[in-house]
């Protein structure tokens, strides 16, 4: 399954990387991360396929300034706020909050910013300002990959030899890579103490392996070996870029195509089918009352209502292999949207209309009316010539291994197919004056929605 499906990928990332040289590349800081994940069957076993992160999008969206260090280079302490207006300063944490993506732990730490009495650039060697980009992807443990406008940090200074050494990190030299590190593969200890543990973003509040490979524009943190040779295989360009890139360049080009948004993506996060197709069955939404209430088992009538809730509003969806959620700015608004991938622009144009529908009449959990009735819903759909091979193995990709031999004839059969995408948008103003609220609102519903499993706009029944 897996050789056909990277034959397949190299094919179609030659033909898509020949059309990028002749125009100009949709959104290059987010696709320079996203063709950075390895092939593995790991891509579709996590609940996420990736989460992605630009801070400086955030800053551009908002007019606000880039902070260039969270220290002053001597005492350690965080002083960079200080130099600010508390006005500017409370705008710099308020547009953190719109970021919900990315490498959760490293988004807490801005927003944390000075409450620990290190910072992150002594205990990592890596300022938390140097990082422009950061995208996360596979579970168990998962693998991030950091991004600057040059290098994030000098992997030789004595910021490193004195604080990642004194924390257990040894240097060593990979394949002309410089890597600090630490422990064997996915190794925790319990035992030792680590001082540098709560300023540092990648050590998950537990003294655990790790792996910092310091590149000259990415640095890639991972907790074990392979990992990091994976990634570092497709930096180099040794391996093709995966189905899961080919997909996003085709989703993340066609959400472009609305109206008036920035080529630089703020936030993005994509999901597997399995996690979103299927909303929560009348027997889970039964389970989840009685634990909740200790109530008794319902009647037929209460059965057939729970049965109804469970069922999305509006019209059918076509089925899609996964789903890409992007925060777009676009001048002074802002722009949720979601991109599908399917087959061709009939359907397409299908799925497009009935996701803006649904979008429109979705009513979360706990509310008694549709959240964004009255928003301004766009839908945008685009040819994606190409993708169908890509389409095919990220379905399979979602299925029992014993399918192997199926999906590996799938995708073959699939290699001359063409492809479309649908994309539906809600754009809607950043705010304004002290009692406006966060930006990011219709984002994070989604993604509340997502997370509580009562986003059923994406269900397929």
């Amino acid at each position: 399954m897996r050789t056909v499906s990277i034959v397949t990928a190299a094919t179609l990332a030659t033909a898509m990387s020949t059309l990028s040289a002749v125009a100009d590349e949709p959104a290059p800081e987010f696709l320079d991360l996203v063709r950075l994940i390895p092939t593995s069957e790991r891509t579709w076993s996590a609940w996420r396929v990736f989460s992605y992160v630009d801070f400086r999008a955030m800053e551009a969206a908002a007019g606000l300034p880039h902070p260039e260090t969270e220290t002053d280079l001597g005492d350690g302490a965080t002083e960079i706020f200080d130099q600010w207006p508390t006005e500017l300063y409370d705008a710099w944490i308020t547009n953190l909050r719109r970021l919900t993506a990315g490498p959760r732990d490293l988004v807490i730490y801005g927003r944390m910013m000075g409450a620990t009495d290190e910072v992150m650039a002594y205990t990592t060697g890596l300022d938390f300002f140097a990082i422009d980009r950061a995208i996360e992807f596979w579970d168990g443990p998962e693998v991030q990959v950091l991004a600057g406008g040059g290098p994030i940090a000098e992997p030789h200074d004595l910021r490193h030899e004195s604080d990642l050494g004194a924390r257990g990190f040894a240097l060593t030299d990979l394949d002309g890579v410089p890597v600090w590190h630490r422990f064997a593969d996915d190794a925790v200890t319990f035992l030792l103490t680590d001082e540098g543990a709560p300023s540092d973003p990648f050590d998950a509040d537990m003294m655990r392996s790790a792996r910092l490979a310091f590149l000259p524009d990415v640095t890639v943190v991972t907790a074990q070996w392979p990992d990091l040779e994976a990634v570092l295989a497709r930096y180099r360009e040794a391996e093709p870029v995966a189905d899961v890139a080919i997909l996003i360049e085709a989703m993340v080009s066609a959400a472009l195509t609305l109206d008036g948004v920035d080529r630089r993506v703020v936030q993005a996060t994509a999901m597997p089918m399995v996690e979103l197709a299927f909303a929560p069955g009348p027997i889970e939404l039964l389970v989840e009352e009685m634990l909740q209430t200790g109530s008794s088992m319902p009647d037929s009538a209460e059965l057939e209502q729970l049965a109804d809730q469970a069922a999305p509003e509006g019209p059918a969806l076509p089925l899609y292999p996964l789903a890409l959620f992007l925060d777009l700015q676009a001048g002074a608004d802002q722009v949720a949207a979601i991109a599908l991938p399917y087959p061709d622009l009939p359907t397409a144009t299908a799925a497009a209309d009935a996701l803006a529908e649904r979008l429109r009449l979705w009513m979360p959990e706990g509310t008694t009316e549709p959240l964004f009735a009255d928003a301004a819903f766009e839908t945008a759909v685009a040819d994606a010539p190409g993708i169908g091979a890509a389409m095919v193995s990220a379905f399979f990709g979602q299925v029992d291994a014993s399918e192997a031999d199926r999906v590996a004839q799938a995708v073959q059969d699939a290699g001359g197919l063409g492809g479309a995408v649908a994309v539906v948008g809600v754009r809607y103003p950043m705010p304004s004056g002290a009692d406006a609220g966060l930006p990011g609102e219709v984002w994070y519903a989604w993604q509340e929605g997502i997370l509580r499993r009562d986003f059923s706009p994406l269900a397929i029944q």
